[in-house]
């Protein structure tokens, strides 16, 4: 009540351990956080930890973490931890999606049975008639009367369960769940009647580690669509005079372009006629001479989206030579394939420019576009608490390569996200969720379906300790 009253926000884990201290350290917090008035409303651990430090004394005689003593922004380079799917190709037989989905199932099981969890299959728990955990991918959830029925596969058969819908905990996850989605189900077999008690995703492992590197930034863009009508030429121009400015000339190296910077043609019907530049070869020219003035110093990596000309199907490899050419004339991007997995000083980032969370809005019951000013954070959260980045394919179009490059089996520092041209930031069990809006006027679909996209937003991430801001231009 202290902290809310004073007009701040505590993250759980934070609260926790504040509830831990005593009242008096609150009282102490409330005072630090109005003496450091840039530190925004939201405190979370990494603030605490701040608050702590300092409360102990050791704030100014601390020394600096390996990567601040040692390494200076000129050292910091980018290295490239994912290939770019240039390689991957399929025969369209029904057998390599069968072996694909056989494969993403058994990977979800392994990282499900890390958890400790007993798990047996349905199979057996019916046979015994008792209460289990069992590893299932879901194949549709609707919703009753006091209840909701899910259709459940595993290689054994499908099976159908219910799962009251009275216990909001439960109701929650269940509204969260995806078609194709592989989760783990306490289910209680009763004869022939199967009801879900509890779900739990495959989800990532808690680390509240501070991460400390180096004195550098590195700022995310997506969804510019340069040749729309719907381009808003004026705020990415200011974006690019802020790079060059005083302003973003404090140690800001790296400009992570994270897909749709062409709006492209031919990608939906009747796009033709919302577009200001007919050509991609227009297209990419002129993103190129805009690009031009980004400074030299500042290095440049772009990772395709869906308005790309590349593939549909995920994952998707980088913008063909041609393109490169008349965007780069100069060689100086780097350009990736989607997703793209870098480490810049010691941070991993993903980048995924995420096609597939229109797959998680339209399948789950719990989100809608017309609600992503709020819920965006918590769309992004699902990829992670599935561990991976297609958790349904019920949308958008999946390569059935051998190896699943959209499992998240190592879980990266920073997941950064576009597509759904909201703005937003969330912290999840350590791993900061990024998605960095759009450049892109509200469009007519957009306007159909309630979404009020977040315009001129930039992601800027500081390497020191991964905190992230976000800067406005519209």
């Amino acid at each position: 009540k202290r902290l809310l009253g004073s007009g701040y926000q505590v993250t759980p884990e934070a609260l926790e351990r504040i509830t831990e201290l005593g009242e008096d350290v609150a009282e102490e917090l409330v005072r630090w956080l109005a003496s450091k008035a840039g530190r925004g409303s939201l405190v979370d651990a990494r603030t605490l930890e701040a608050f702590l430090v300092e409360r102990s004394g050791k704030g100014e005689a601390e020394e600096p973490g390996p990567a601040e003593e040692k390494t200076t922004w000129e050292e910091v380079e980018l290295k490239v931890l994912k290939p770019t799917y240039e390689e991957i190709r399929m025969e369209g037989k029904a057998e390599e999606f069968t072996v694909y989905r056989v494969s993403r199932f058994a990977a979800l099981w392994r990282i499900s049975s890390r958890r400790g969890i007993p798990l047996s299959s349905i199979k057996e728990l019916i046979e015994s008639g008792g209460e289990g955990y069992a590893v299932c991918e879901v194949r549709e959830v609707s919703r009753g009367d006091g209840y909701y029925r899910l259709r459940l596969e595993d290689p054994n058969g499908i099976w159908s369960a219910k799962a009251p819908a009275r216990e909001r905990s439960l109701s929650e996850k269940v509204e969260t769940l995806c078609g194709d989605m592989v989760v783990v189900v306490r289910v209680a077999a009763r004869g022939s009647r199967l009801v879900v008690r509890d779900v739990m995703f495959p989800d990532v492992p808690q680390t509240d580690r501070p991460f400390r590197g180096p004195d550098v930034r590195v700022c995310v863009i997506s969804d510019v669509h340069v040749g729309s009508a719907r381009f808003n030429r004026k705020a990415f121009n200011d974006f690019l005079d802020w790079l060059s400015s005083e302003h973003a000339n404090l140690n800001l190296r790296f400009l992570l372009i994270n897909g749709d910077l062409v709006d492209g043609v031919f990608v939906y019907p009747g796009q033709r006629e919302e577009l200001e530049i007919k050509t991609l070869r227009e297209q990419f020219a002129e993103a190129g001479r805009l690009l031009a003035k980004v400074p030299r110093e500042v290095k440049v990596v772009y990772v395709p989206g869906n308005h790309e000309p590349v593939r549909r199907a995920l994952p998707q490899p980088p913008v063909h030579a041609e393109h490169r050419r008349a965007l780069d004339p100069e060689g100086r991007f780097v350009f990736l394939g989607n997703p793209a997995l870098v480490e810049i000083g010691g941070a991993r980032l993903l980048l995924f420019h995420g096609q597939t969370l229109d797959d998680v809005i339209q399948s789950s019951m719990r989100f809608s576009y017309s609600d992503l000013r709020r819920s965006a954070g918590e769309v992004m959260e699902v990829l992670l608490k599935s561990r991976h980045l297609a958790p349904s394919m019920e949308v958008t179009p999946i390569i059935p390569w051998r190896e699943d490059h959209l499992l998240l089996d190592e879980v990266p520092h920073v997941l950064a996200t576009g597509h759904i041209h909201v703005a937003a930031f969330r912290l999840y069990r350590g791993v900061r969720l990024v998605n960095s809006g759009t450049f892109q006027d509200q469009t007519k679909l957009q306007k159909g379906v309630g979404l009020e996209p977040t315009v001129g937003t930039a992601a800027v991430i500081d390497l020191r300790d991964l905190t992230v801001r976000f800067e406005r231009f519209a």
